[in-house]
């Protein structure tokens, strides 16, 4: 310790060395190993400051994203689940499945069917399906894009499709889905309750998706794994994208889960193949290559 003297040679106080020799440095202010006082950053601190502050944002910004679309997929799962109340009080009540297209309601027939199967589900709770030519409420999904490439103003892109056909390798098969019995036309029969083997395994409603093993098409009326599936405009890309390459269901049951779109529309084995058909049978002999 050195003391701290006055002008009268008194000591006034004890330093220690270090701070002495601070002083003494700061004293040589002209000499090349003159001390100064560091009040700022380095330029390699800053870049290396900048550096973790944007792997931060980073981080954030993907949990963020990640967060949001994890909370459309639960609304989008929400909707489902109202499909399923609306489908399970159509069924209670009428003790049959919604036609997929009814072309009789305008001549009185299925008058409860209304026109299209949605309108089963929701026609009688007065639920508006779309909004300035765009489907809106619980008809629309919202990890879906409103009008996608490919699609012009005047196409309707469905967020929702019906299981209306079952599995479909070819389009001469009967149809083992729920939108009618016997053919596909408007002139289809309802599918009675009773013929649905399994409901909590078999698939009613699901994102609006015709696939085929790896070619998606979005925006259908129907949930279909059927042949005729194409792939143009992104069409497969922007299914995947939609729920991190899930498609979320409802089941007959009235329970909503999401499902991978391998599982959906490639797997072979019985279980991912009855899924789709009332019978609760895989029906393999309708795969085709």
């Amino acid at each position: 310790m050195k003391p701290i003297l006055n002008e009268n040679n008194q000591v006034v106080a004890y330093e220690n060395d270090a701070n002495a020799n601070r002083r003494e440095l700061r004293s040589r202010s002209n000499g090349p190993l003159a001390y100064y006082d560091r009040t700022g950053f380095t330029l390699v601190e800053l870049l290396v400051v900048i550096a973790i502050i944007g792997i931060l944002a980073a981080l954030v910004f993907a949990v963020l994203s990640g967060a949001k679309q994890r909370t459309k997929s639960v609304i989008c799962l929400s909707n489902l689940h109202q499909h399923g109340i609306g489908l399970n009080q159509f069924l209670s009540d009428f003790h049959v499945y919604p036609l997929r297209e009814n072309g009789s309601y305008h001549r009185g027939d299925y008058q409860e069917h209304y026109s299209y199967w949605e309108g089963a589900l929701f026609g009688q709770f007065g639920v508006v399906c779309k909004t300035n030519g765009e489907m809106t409420g619980v008809y629309r999904c919202p990890s879906a894009p409103s009008t996608p490439r490919g699609f012009s103003m005047h196409d309707l892109f469905y967020s929702y499709g019906y299981n209306s056909e079952g599995l479909d390798g070819h389009s001469m098969h009967s149809p083992l889905g729920l939108g009618g019995i016997g053919t596909i036309d408007v002139s289809a029969l309802p599918v009675p309750e009773g013929a649905v083997v399994k409901p909590s395994e078999m698939l009613a409603v699901g994102d609006g998706l015709l696939g085929w093993n790896a070619r998606i098409h979005d925006g259908w009326s129907n949930l279909e794994r059927d042949v005729r599936a194409v792939h143009f405009e992104d069409t497969t890309q922007r299914a995947n994208g939609r729920h991190s390459s899930k498609g979320n269901t409802l089941f007959c049951d009235g329970h909503a889960e999401g499902l991978r779109l391998q599982r959906l529309f490639s797997d072979t084995d019985d279980a991912a193949l009855k899924l789709w058909n009332r019978d609760n049978q895989p029906h393999k002999e309708r795969l085709v290559p």
